[in-house]
């Protein structure tokens, strides 16, 4: 099968596979030892199984920036059968998270609109 420090086998055969190792140092002295390797044909996927990705979106935005932000996301079934989902999104609007900070930070507010 072959030689060397690593052996990688992509062609067993579907079954119960008895592997013999041998090794043999410099002054010739050798051990053997036998492994098992079973493999299985059974290649059923998972039930559906949801694949998402990335797991997390943000941004840096400047005040006052108006620009859209988008970003891309990917969503599959990674397993076999039908997988039905929805998205949607909780976070703040733009006016909700305005509105959120003046309520919570009005002495700013009212400090900034001050003129000396």
């Amino acid at each position: 099968m072959g030689t060397g420090p690593l052996l990688s086998i992509d062609d067993l055969s579907v079954g119960t596979n008895k592997i013999t190792l041998t090794a043999t140092n410099s002054a010739g002295q050798s051990a053997n030892a036998m492994i098992t390797v079973i493999v299985e044909d059974d290649l059923t996927l998972p039930g559906p199984t949801l694949s998402v990705g990335p797991t997390q979106i943000g941004w840096h935005v400047s005040v006052g920036s108006t620009q859209q932000q988008n970003a891309q996301i990917s969503i599959s079934n990674a397993g076999d059968g039908v997988l039905t989902w929805s998205a949607s999104e909780n976070a703040p609007t733009y006016i909700e998270y305005n509105e959120w900070y003046r309520s919570n930070h009005a002495d700013a507010y009212s400090r900034s609109s001050r003129v000396a």
